[in-house]
C-alpha cells in the first residue's frame, strides 16, 4: 500500500483539503483543475470528502492590487465553506478532522 495511502488510514479523516493542483492530484489520483473545480468537494476512496481551493502561495504571485484583493477575498471565502464542511461533519460524526499540507 501507497505510503500516503496508510497516512490517511491512520488518521481517519473524512476531509482533507486540497490546496492546489498538486495536493489534488495526490489525493484523487488523476489531474485537477484547481479554477474549474475551486469550491467543489470531491469524494474518493472510502467517502474522503476532499474540498479543492488554490495554494496560498499563487496569492503571493499576484501583481494587480484589485486582484489580490479579489484573490485573497475568495481565498477566505472558501476557507469560510470548508470551515461549515467541517462544523457540519464534526456534528454530525464528532469525529477528528485533520488538514493536508
Amino acid at each position: 500500500m501507497h505510503k500516503r495511502l496508510q497516512e490517511i488510514e491512520a488518521v481517519s479523516p473524512h476531509l482533507i483539503v486540497a490546496l492546489g493542483a498538486t495536493a489534488a492530484q495526490g489525493l484523487t489520483g488523476r489531474a485537477i483543475r484547481v479554477q474549474s473545480n475551486r469550491g467543489s468537494v470531491l469524494t474518493v476512496d472510502k467517502g474522503l470528502r476532499v474540498p479543492v481551493t488554490i495554494h496560498p502561495s499563487a496569492l503571493l504571485r499576484v501583481q494587480d492590487e484589485e486582484e489580490d484583493r479579489a484573490g485573497y477575498a475568495s481565498f477566505v471565502n472558501d476557507l469560510r465553506s470548508i470551515e461549515r464542511l467541517l462544523d457540519y461533519s464534526t456534528d454530525e460524526t464528532n469525529s477528528n478532522i485533520r488538514a493536508a499540507e
